[in-house]
């Protein structure tokens, strides 16, 4: 199993209890050195989706979880099938919010208001509510995936990667 673009390894670790070799590629050293204390278990490798530092067929699984929009390109895509084997699987992931959102309006006033202020507060621990946020198309969401809202999955079906053949 890869997980490509592993950020602080939030499915790194939920892959890693389900499958005896997990490989990460993560291109920020700083993340690296997250990913090594809280996933050891897992092969973490420096690298980009668009030089993915793996032999051609070495995976039967790319996951991508919050990351693909970062390398949703050709020279990216192609990485991927090559190093997938044959019948492999490519599993893209994204958190969607509920709409209307289960938090509490003060909750939702207070993240808009430390938003719009721009503040990080000293101490994020402090305070459910202290989370930064960043906007988006989407609307508003905590700036760090370990804080964000419990969401429902959806699985969505997609046609087999094109391996250029």
């Amino acid at each position: 199993m890869l997980d490509l673009g592993a950020g602080t390894g939030k499915l790194t670790r939920v892959l890693a209890d389900r499958y005896s070799r997990v490989i990460v590629v993560e291109p920020l050293p700083e993340l690296r050195t997250i990913l090594g204390e809280r996933v050891p278990e897992a092969d973490v490798r420096a690298g980009a989706a668009e030089r993915i530092p793996l032999d051609d067929a070495a995976v039967d699984a790319v996951f991508a979880a919050q990351s693909f929009h970062w390398f949703a390109n050709d020279v990216a895509v192609g990485e991927i099938a090559r190093v997938l084997r044959p019948g492999g699987v490519v599993a893209l992931l994204w958190n969607r919010s509920d709409d209307p959102s289960p938090l509490p309006n003060a909750y939702r006033r207070r993240i808009a208001e430390l938003h719009d202020r721009g503040q990080e507060p000293a101490d994020r621990g402090a305070h459910p509510a202290a989370v930064p946020v960043r906007r988006g198309a989407r609307g508003s969401r905590p700036a760090h995936a370990d804080e964000q809202p419990r969401r429902r999955p959806r699985v969505r079906r997609v046609g087999e990667l094109d391996r250029g053949s």
